[in-house]
């Protein structure tokens, strides 16, 4: 069984983040609106190089 450690799935660069909370009854102004929907732009984009990285370690090819 192969293992991967989890500091293995992402490149070096990257600082983890984890899933953006959301605070309050929903009066949220713009921005702040806008910094959630980057939160979890980044979150995406990092679970895409964890998912890429996971099939790369195990030698794993997703066919169409």
């Amino acid at each position: 069984m192969k293992t991967i450690k989890k500091n293995e799935l992402l490149p070096s660069h990257y600082t983890e983040v984890g899933e953006p909370s959301y605070q309050g009854k929903g009066n949220h102004n713009v921005l702040e609106l806008e910094e959630i929907a980057e939160n979890y732009k980044e979150l995406v984009h990092q679970l895409r190089l964890r998912e890429q990285a996971i099939l790369n370690k195990f030698s794993i090819s997703i066919v169409v």
